[in-house]
């Protein structure tokens, strides 16, 4: 999704991102403002806290602390470096990671779908086609000529990929 850096009124670095009403990540993002008040830190690991939902023109406009965009589509940092370096070379970046103060988030639910609260996640099956929207690294799951899959697990699977790319040495 389109997003816009701002400043708070506190003079924070924040992203707006704007919203459809009532679309599917509009309503994504609603239940997080709402569930992550429960949560310790009062945000869900791993995903990039909602600060607030503002009404704009028969839209919402989402704010958000800003994170640095890391390229996997849709993951991000709460790293912002003020020097020339590439942020995987700062020495702040670094000694954040080993004080284990970094945060890695996702903030893109533009494809998300809502289920019914008490469906059975083993039950829920997506067609095939579905697995090509949002997705970055795509596991072989639906190339296998299956018409459904599960999408938790294929999930699952994409971050995997993800780690595996990265990280694996």
């Amino acid at each position: 999704g389109r997003i816009m850096y701002a400043q708070d009124s506190e003079h924070r670095p924040v992203v707006l991102k704007l919203l459809r009403n009532n679309g599917p990540e509009h309503r994504v993002f609603k239940i997080i403002l709402d569930k992550q008040a429960s949560y310790p830190m009062k945000r869900i690991p791993g995903i990039v806290p909602i600060l607030d939902l503002i009404p704009f023109g028969g839209h919402w406009l989402a704010v958000m602390p800003r994170f640095v965009d890391l390229q996997w589509n849709n993951l991000l940092v709460n790293h912002v470096p003020n020097d020339h370096r590439l942020p995987a070379q700062s020495s702040v970046r670094n000694e954040m990671q080993k004080s284990r103060t970094i945060d890695y988030a996702w903030f893109d639910f533009g494809y998300s779908v809502l289920l019914p609260k008490m469906t059975p996640l083993e039950s829920v099956k997506l067609h095939w086609r579905a697995a090509y929207f949002g997705t970055w690294e795509r596991p072989p799951d639906v190339a296998q000529g299956e018409y459904e899959y599960n999408p938790f697990a294929y999930d699952v699977g994409s971050v995997g990929r993800i780690l595996c790319v990265e990280f694996q040495v």
